[in-house]
């Protein structure tokens, strides 16, 4: 129903687009790469405000937030090109495109399943003395006891 329907005319060899059964606007092709783009970044936009706030509630501290967010950015950028000339010499671009479109699902989903990490602060305080010395208080876990 979607693809074009070609109608040879016999007389000048010309070729009629039926216009009732086509839509000239879809190309059947690409339409399943156009599918993945779409899901793809409809599924980062809306996972990774959650995924910060997972990461934050796993006990990482906002640094190491902010490292991993600065740091994927730079992977991606240097590893679609290898993995483009990986795919170009194979020449299997379907069988390895579906393994890594599974392989990134089964990573991302993992993340969520994560342990969360324990994490150990002292708490300090500084204050001022009767006698002008600044004095430091600290309460400590029973770790570093």
């Amino acid at each position: 129903m979607f693809k074009k329907i070609f109608k040879r005319n016999q007389n000048n060899n010309n070729n009629i687009v039926d216009e009732k059964n086509s839509l000239s606007f879809i190309n059947r092709y690409y339409i399943f790469l156009k599918a993945h783009y779409f899901f793809l970044y409809a599924t980062f936009g809306s996972l990774l405000p959650i995924l910060n706030i997972t990461l934050r509630n796993r006990g990482l501290y906002d640094v190491e937030i902010l490292y991993m967010n600065i740091i994927v950015p730079f992977i991606i950028f240097l590893t679609n090109p290898l993995l483009g000339l990986f795919v170009d010499r194979l020449r299997r671009f379907r069988l390895i495109f579906n393994i890594i479109l599974i392989l990134s699902a089964i990573f991302l989903s993992i993340m969520f399943y994560l342990p969360s990490l324990k994490s150990y602060s002292i708490d300090g305080h500084i204050y001022k003395s009767d006698t002008m010395e600044y004095s430091l208080s600290f309460c400590s876990n029973k770790q570093f006891a």
